[in-house]
């Protein structure tokens, strides 16, 4: 993931782009809650299989039509679970974003402390970490409503069962037919079977949070794909270019007319620098001397400033000089170039 994400400027692309929000939490927390939650789902379906393949044989031979009854009634639950908790897969993926988008805005405050410090953006800082807290707690709020819906039917559905199959049996035990231990077996049976057939019931809420998970994941890598230039939508989402394979299909040419445009570039480009002497004493007659004719520090001519892609012109033909004992102060809006500058 680190690799698709770093190679090509994917990364400045996406930044850009605003395709995708927050690709660090992507990365860190979907990534784990991927990786985690697959393999704890693959071993509880595996489990599950096992189990409900040799309580099956036993509930079937002791009664058939409970071993029908219980395939019905899971059927009933699932289909039941999935449709009230449906929105809890949107929920989820608006909870990741959310709460990313609440980290990011702390982190925002402790990395630019000194900027928002030095403005007196504190208000308008705390005015946008708050608005973001706030929908972080509406959408808590809108998924514990789902998750209590979602609670009260599992519980019933759980509970409401376990007394059928002795409703079933116990007129085959009072009529002598079969003996108390079968009841006993008949009841295990059916409880192992039920939770078997009973895993998406169990873990729709884990589920959703895997689900929508996997929705962002998705989303990332597609637009990762779509943002390097080196990979064609043909491509796996988890394919990593090729930077090496540029024999075929006239890239030879194509990397070389790149290399030609650099050395281009690199041609027109002079950045000279110079060591100061000291200034020493400022009291000092010499340093007056000095002062009274003050020397260039800093020099540009005709300077052009582009984005890493060329496809945007920050800075056009900037000429400045600044000499000693001068001041400079860097002003513009919000992606001007002033950093990069």
């Amino acid at each position: 993931t680190l690799q698709l994400y770093s190679s090509n400027r994917v990364y400045y692309a996406l930044e850009r782009g605003g395709e995708v929000d927050n690709p660090d939490q992507r990365i860190a927390e979907d990534v784990r809650s991927f990786t985690t939650f697959s393999l704890q789902l693959f071993i509880t379906i595996v489990t599950s299989i096992i189990d409900l393949a040799s309580f099956s044989f036993i509930l079937y031979s002791i009664q058939p039509n409970l071993f029908i009854a219980i395939i019905l009634y899971s059927s009933f639950g699932t289909i039941t679970t999935t449709a009230l908790g449906r929105k809890l897969i949107g929920l989820n993926f608006e909870k990741l974003q959310k709460e990313a988008n609440f980290r990011y805005s702390l982190v925002r405050l402790r990395d630019q402390a000194e900027s928002i410090a030095f403005y007196a953006g504190e208000d308008v800082e705390g005015r946008e970490i708050s608005n973001r807290l706030d929908k972080v707690i509406d959408n808590r709020k809108k998924i514990i409503g789902a998750q209590r819906n979602l609670e009260f039917f599992t519980t019933g559905y759980q509970y409401f069962i376990q007394i059928l199959p002795v409703w079933v049996v116990a007129p085959q035990f009072f009529a002598g037919q079969i003996q108390l231990g079968v009841v006993s077996q008949s009841v295990g049976a059916f409880n192992h079977i039920l939770n078997d057939l009973s895993v998406i019931v169990n873990q729709f809420e884990q589920l959703s949070s895997f689900s929508a998970a996997i929705d962002r994941l998705s989303q990332f890598f597609a637009a990762i794909r779509e943002a390097d230039e080196e990979r064609s939508v043909g491509d796996g989402l988890l394919v990593l270019p090729n930077a090496t394979d540029i024999g075929t299909n006239g890239d030879v040419g194509a990397v070389a007319a790149v290399g030609e445009a650099s050395s281009e570039v690199e041609q027109q480009t002079e950045i000279c620098l110079r060591q100061m002497a000291p200034l020493g004493d400022l009291s000092s007659p010499q340093t007056n001397a000095s002062m009274a004719a003050p020397k260039s520090i800093l020099s540009l001519e005709n300077v052009t400033l582009s984005t890493p892609d060329r496809k945007r012109t920050l800075i056009s033909d900037l000429t400045l000089k600044l000499k000693e004992g001068e001041d400079l102060l860097i002003v513009g809006s919000s992606g001007a170039g002033k950093s990069s500058l």
